[in-house]
């Protein structure tokens, strides 16, 4: 059976992928920092049937990740990484917490729970994304990259909040630019998002032919987005719904014809510049 590792998974989409992954029968090596959501204080990932090992303490955002996965993982031959783990922070100040604490576990605290703009954003706060929206897949492949074969699979979950081109609202300085995307002048801010993390990623593994792909799982109804009004505005899904997609991209897509490219759920392919947006 093919082996999974799933980054964020206590919550939200990560969840959402373990439960699916592990109801078809694959092996699925599930990321947490802690079991318990931050959002409802539930270990639901305990009670999701199957073959499902849950590697706890995994802070995407610190450098020490890559041991920890190497120790976790020695000997395992994996053949799908699902890069999820991510957020948009939440909270500054002196007390405030670090690394992927400063976001909601699995996915991210609530969109718009602080606000960022050109006035109130800071560089913690954009530091704190970066250390998690785009250095967080960079440190976990670097560990998990020689336990894959021929054949491999590397999935990052994007977001079209990264695209320059289709950014027509603004706000949320720290998760936009952490994930950024674009061409032309562009490009100098997109060298420092995950996306073009991403991109070096699968010039990097070409030669060993593992596919790399970013994907935009679309606006879901997690703890991470906005409250249900806004959700409604943009025709979310529910997870289920966007999980069955991005598996079938996974599945089908994320070949050495499309590695490098990013896709977006029921749209199909999408130029780097434009990104899907929701």
């Amino acid at each position: 059976m093919p082996v999974y590792v799933v980054t964020g998974c206590s919550g939200g989409l990560g969840l959402g992928l373990v439960k699916a992954l592990a109801a078809r029968g694959d092996k699925v090596y599930a990321t947490v920092r802690k079991r318990a959501t931050t959002a409802t204080g539930e270990d639901q990932i305990s009670n999701v049937q199957g073959d499902i090992t849950v590697i706890e303490d995994i802070d995407v955002a610190k450098d020490d990740v890559g041991a920890k996965l190497s120790a976790a993982l020695a000997g395992v031959k994996i053949d799908v990484v699902i890069h999820n783990a991510g957020g948009i922070a939440n909270r500054d100040g002196p007390d405030a917490p670090t690394g992927a604490a400063a976001f909601a576990d699995g996915g991210g605290g609530p969109m718009g729970a602080k606000p960022d703009n050109l006035k109130a954003v800071t560089t913690e706060r954009m530091l704190a994304s970066f250390q998690v929206n785009t250095l967080g897949p960079l440190r976990v492949q670097k560990a998990l990259t020689e336990q894959m074969g021929a054949g491999g699979k590397v999935l990052i979950i994007s977001t079209g909040m990264g695209s320059i081109g289709d950014n027509n609202s603004g706000g949320l300085y720290a998760y936009r630019t952490a994930k950024a995307i674009g061409s032309g002048g562009g490009a100098r801010m997109a060298a420092a998002g995950v996306n073009m993390v991403m991109r070096n990623m699968a010039l990097d593994l070409k030669t060993s032919e593992i596919a790399v792909m970013s994907v935009n799982p679309g606006m879901v109804l997690t703890d991470f987005g906005p409250g249900a009004e806004m959700m409604a505005k943009f025709g979310s899904m529910p997870v289920e719904e966007s999980v069955a997609q991005l598996l079938a991209i996974c599945d089908d897509v994320c070949t050495m014809e499309n590695t490098g490219k990013f896709w977006t759920v029921k749209r199909g392919a999408a130029p780097m510049e434009f990104a899907g947006g929701f």
